[in-house]
């Protein structure tokens, strides 16, 4: 199976598949499926593991590495956590449990 996203065909894993669905259910807009896809692939390639194999300790880790190897702002590590916190809660049904996530100068949205 494979779906369109915008200009490009990609192929659709079950993940995927969940995710699109629950995304579609929400209505939100082409570029703001893009980008949550984008981070979970991102997370996934940096693990080199599924997304559904990951826990807290993963994110946190991941989190750390945003702020420290990435040199992300707070504001675009906020936005990746809520992709993720969004993934996790509505796609996996998993609780949200990334309340320790490392910070840089104020409070992200980990919680």
């Amino acid at each position: 199976m494979t779906v369109s996203l915008g200009h490009k065909e990609v192929p659709v894993t079950h993940l995927r598949k969940l995710t699109l669905d629950e995304i579609a259910g929400r209505n939100y807009t082409e570029g703001t499926t893009r980008v949550y896809l984008r981070i979970i692939e991102d997370l996934a390639r940096y693990f080199h593991r599924s997304p559904d194999q990951l826990g807290p300790e993963h994110l946190r880790e991941y989190t750390a590495h945003l702020f420290r190897d990435r040199k992300l702002s707070d504001n675009s590590v906020n936005q990746i956590v809520g992709a993720l916190r969004f993934f996790f809660r509505k796609v996996l049904k998993r609780p949200w449990t990334g309340t320790k996530c490392p910070t840089q100068r104020r409070k992200s949205t980990c919680r």
